[in-house]
């Protein structure tokens, strides 16, 4: 079947002027291109929207992380203070431990 030949006509021009007819059929559509210039906008809009979600999303996130670092530094400095301690009762009971075996070793 041989293909139709269109004569000084871009591909651009076929594409708006079916998307321009095909708006004009519906309802409530112009058909000067009002669409086709309210995309990039109505675009923009989705961005932004998007945008400010995922920013409320990893702010919430910020947030979470900063509690979690907070509470890591708690237990952090909770574990010092136990070791510190643990290393002082151990060395009290060594000391202990020699003074006993001491007065074993006197009586």
């Amino acid at each position: 079947m041989p293909r139709k030949k269109y004569q000084n006509v871009e591909l651009s021009q076929l594409s708006s002027a079916n998307a321009n007819s095909a708006s004009a059929d519906q309802p409530g559509h112009d058909s000067d291109g009002s669409d086709t210039e309210q995309m990039p906008l109505t675009w923009e809009k989705i961005a932004d929207k998007i945008l400010e979600k995922m920013n409320d999303r990893f702010d919430k996130l910020e947030q979470t992380l900063q509690i979690v670092q907070s509470s890591q530094k708690e237990l952090m400095e909770k574990v010092e203070s136990v070791e510190e301690g643990i290393l002082d009762h151990d060395s009290r009971i060594t000391s202990l431990e020699k003074t006993v075996s001491g007065l074993k070793d006197d009586n």
